[in-house]
């Protein structure tokens, strides 16, 4: 449990930083260069992100209508 719980503190500040790297980014005196720099950092968070997502997306249970625990196997 406190392994999904540092997981999602992890996704949180990925998240948060993905902002400020927009937010950066938008800054018209932004050199082309670090403006290149924050790209290459956002598609590493979003990768990461993602792969997080899907880790979680896999471990989900679904409960049907009898109450019982369903294990996914990712697809839905």
């Amino acid at each position: 449990m406190d392994e999904n719980i540092n997981n999602n503190n992890n996704i949180d500040d990925a998240f948060a930083r993905l902002e400020e790297i927009i937010e950066s980014m938008e800054k018209r005196d932004t050199s082309l260069e670090e403006s290149f720099n924050l790209y290459k950092e956002g598609v590493l968070l979003v990768k990461e992100c993602n792969d997080k997502l899907d880790k979680v997306e896999k471990e989900i249970s679904i409960i049907n209508s009898n109450g019982e625990i369903i294990e996914s196997d990712g697809t839905f």
